[in-house]
């Protein structure tokens, strides 16, 4: 933690792309998913927001194209993720990021609920570790963690690393 969006992109060979470079999102658009006529995956995200905004609008992207949303043709001839139809598409990709950038047992396993302490551990913003804070505590009422093998999964990946943060002086 925090998880490397980058080098999770390069594991599925998508090339991640600076706004600033190429200049095809909208003002009022954080990042989109291309597929170029080669058909190769590309995110272009806006890199004038801070890092954990980017963060977030990566992995995001990355929801969109391993969840395999349907896409759509822009103005350029480029296809791009459908991003006018909020539910489900966008609430999923959502979703997806904050699961990979803030997974919940490991966010458990270290007691980290609040959302100052989820946004120091996994560089992700403000407003994302507000969200993710709100769904914590809903998840501790329940008591359910550690309950999906796959959720086992990743905490065994990650208890080396727990239990290094939590032998580290605070």
């Amino acid at each position: 933690m925090p998880i490397k969006v980058l080098k999770v992109a390069a594991f599925y060979g998508i090339k991640v792309v600076k706004n600033s470079s190429i200049q095809v999102l909208d003002p009022e658009i954080s990042g989109c998913t291309l597929l170029d006529s080669s058909g190769a995956w590309q995110i272009v995200y806006r890199d004038s927001e801070n890092r954990g905004r980017t963060r977030f609008t990566i992995a995001h992207e990355l929801g969109h194209i391993l969840l395999g949303h349907e896409l759509s043709p822009d103005k350029s001839g480029h296809f791009r993720t459908a991003s006018d139809r909020r539910p489900p598409a966008e609430t999923q990709a959502d979703e997806f990021a904050a699961r990979l950038l803030a997974p919940a047992c490991v966010l458990w396993a270290l007691g980290c609920y609040e959302p100052e302490d989820i946004m120091r551990v996994c560089d992700i913003s403000a407003e994302a570790a507000r969200y993710r804070s709100e769904r914590m505590k809903v998840l501790r009422d329940r008591g359910k963690f550690l309950t999906s093998p796959l959720e086992r999964q990743v905490y065994e990946a990650f208890k080396p690393w727990i239990e290094q943060q939590k032998s580290r002086p605070e």
